[in-house]
């Protein structure tokens, strides 16, 4: 058998992590290997796990921030941005979330939920929207005023 150095260990080491990652993601797009996945995932069992992980591990304060200051950093890289920007700049892309939200909105939970929203937030929505009427309301008027200042001292 063949004596490696510690250095070319680690190069063939690599090599065969990339191999490997290259041979997965291609056998994770075949059709049948979908499907099965797809059966695995409905399995009474299978869902019962998962939901007692997602019970039991993920919805734990620590791990909720160790996931959130991951995909910060994940997606604060500039190439991540440009991919990301890219693919939501698509047309069918575009499309398919305004047809997601869509249905989204027409459900009746979603519906009961605006219903309570506004109920507990009336006043708060309220003093926001008289807020950005008087504002504009003083924008338009400071607009008239300082235009009719003009017009009286040009005449001067």
């Amino acid at each position: 058998m063949k004596e490696y150095k510690r250095s070319e260990r680690r190069q063939k080491k690599q090599i065969d992590k990339a191999q490997r990652a290259e041979y997965l993601r291609e056998y994770r797009q075949r059709p049948e290997v979908k499907a099965k996945r797809r059966e695995y995932n409905q399995r009474p069992e299978v869902k019962a796990r998962r939901k007692e992980y997602l019970r039991f591990y993920v919805k734990r304060p620590e791990v909720k921030a160790a996931f959130a200051k991951h995909r910060r950093v994940y997606r604060a890289k500039e190439n991540v941005k440009a991919k990301e920007k890219e693919y939501f700049a698509k047309e069918d892309v575009k499309e398919r979330a305004r047809e997601r939200d869509r249905r989204r909105r027409a459900t009746e939970e979603h519906k009961e939920y605006r219903r309570m929203y506004y109920q507990r937030n009336r006043a708060r929505l309220n003093a926001m929207r008289m807020l950005y009427y008087y504002r504009k309301k003083a924008e338009r008027t400071s607009l008239e005023d300082s235009g009719n200042r003009e017009d009286s001292d040009s005449r001067g």
